[in-house]
């Protein structure tokens, strides 16, 4: 290989790189109260699956038109609520995620996807994708050195007619 093409792709590669980094380092632009609220298709009760569990059950409810309150259960049910719990909330243009122990801020929002990172973190994190009206997915991403990725499929649950 000479010389000038070894040095090309080298510059390639470090473009590249470099783009990554700034992009993941880059602050998110603010985001409206109307984009928040386009994560509507998150609301519902939801069948999770994947490799470290077979079945969990979550609902997911606006509790105000800035918050979306998660709550999971222990069953199909949905009669008996776990410990773990999150909302995702809109505050002055910034959107995040709070569990009881933890702060995660959104890093990428578009229709039909946002993936948070914790707060201070440099990766990580973990993403929702919507599928369908009826499906979507949460990919968890490793943090360090791993590149073990996870991957949660969730499922619509119909609640019951009264």
């Amino acid at each position: 290989m000479s010389h000038m093409r070894i040095c090309h792709l080298l510059v390639l590669t470090i473009t590249t790189v470099t783009l990554e980094a700034r992009a993941q380092a880059a602050p998110l632009r603010p985001v409206s109260l109307t984009e928040f609220r386009e994560l509507s298709w998150m609301i519902g009760r939801w069948h999770g699956s994947g490799r470290w569990s077979p079945a969990f059950y979550e609902q997911y409810r606006f509790r105000d038109d800035s918050t979306i309150a998660m709550t999971a259960y222990t069953d199909s049910t949905f009669q008996s609520e776990t410990a773990d719990s999150s909302v995702i909330e809109w505050r002055g243009g910034q959107v995040r995620s709070r569990t009881p122990r933890t702060i995660y801020e959104v890093i990428e929002f578009a229709p039909g996807r946002i993936r948070f990172r914790r707060a201070g973190a440099t990766d990580g994190g973990h993403r929702f994708t919507r599928l369908s009206i009826d499906e979507w997915i949460a990919t968890i991403f490793p943090r360090g050195t791993s590149t073990d990725t996870t991957v949660f499929r969730m499922r619509r649950v119909a609640v019951p007619r009264q």
